[in-house]
């Protein structure tokens, strides 16, 4: 959410620029108009007096103070458009800063995707060896080492839970770039953004929305991961089924 603090800070500071600028300009241009009423009141004095050096003299200060209103009205102008500018980046932001919105709720079902397929999958002592692995991601994105790439992992136990999480998002049809990518989102998590419970339609449904070209990169590795959640749900409900077959009659 940096990139939002920031824009936020730059349209207040480019906001508070543009009134600034706009109420030292309109006192300049209620002068000249002040002033513009004036010499039009000496000229008509100088006309009814037929005083023609003097009423010479102000027609060539009224040529000058046009000139000045002119050119005053058409920096006024610049402002009124530098503020329209403003306004409609403030409204596209906010519309970005919704559909980011949207896109972080989805951060509670990266959680489930850990909860029910890569800790069960990681077997015995499963929520420990996550721990670990959730850790080296943090430490790398502190680093800005996210890239898989370039992962850097503190010793051999760390680097084989990461071979065994590649193994385990294989069989679900997930790469370990995807799961980055997941793994970045779900740490921008803020308790804003849960789900509440939304149904797992509706969160498919809602990849389908456009999405701001910094988050697009999340749309597929999201999708993978409501694929898999659902596989496993669906697994585990005939999973469930069965085993109340099994059960003997009384």
């Amino acid at each position: 959410m940096k990139n939002i603090d920031n824009n936020h800070v730059n349209f207040q500071s480019n906001l508070e620029n543009l009134k600034l600028k706009n109420k030292l300009h309109g006192k300049e241009l209620d002068m000249k108009c002040q002033n513009q009423e004036k010499i039009y009141n000496n000229i008509s004095m100088d006309l009814n007096g037929q005083d023609w050096e003097r009423c010479l003299s102000n027609f060539e200060e009224l040529n000058n103070n046009s000139k000045d209103m002119r050119q005053m009205m058409k920096t006024q102008n610049e402002i009124v458009q530098d503020t329209f500018s403003l306004t409609e980046n403030i409204l596209i932001s906010l519309e970005n800063t919704s559909k980011q919105k949207q896109i972080l709720r989805y951060n509670d079902w990266v959680v489930t995707l850990i909860d029910e397929i890569i800790v069960p999958g990681l077997g015995v002592g499963g929520r420990d060896a996550w721990i670990k692995i959730s850790n080296a991601y943090t430490r790398n994105m502190s680093q800005n080492t996210i890239d898989f790439e370039y992962f850097e992992y503190k010793d051999d136990e760390e680097e084989q839970l990461f071979e065994q999480l590649e193994d385990i998002l294989d069989k679900v049809n997930m790469t370990i770039e995807d799961f980055d990518w997941l793994i970045k989102l779900n740490k921008m998590r803020n308790a804003e953004f849960h789900i509440n419970a939304q149904p797992i339609d509706e969160a498919k449904k809602q990849l389908e929305m456009p999405f701001p070209d910094d988050f697009e990169c999340y749309k597929e590795p999201l999708k993978k991961a409501l694929d898999a959640i659902e596989t496993q749900w669906k697994n585990n409900s005939k999973q469930k089924k069965r085993s109340r077959k099994r059960k003997p009659k009384k």
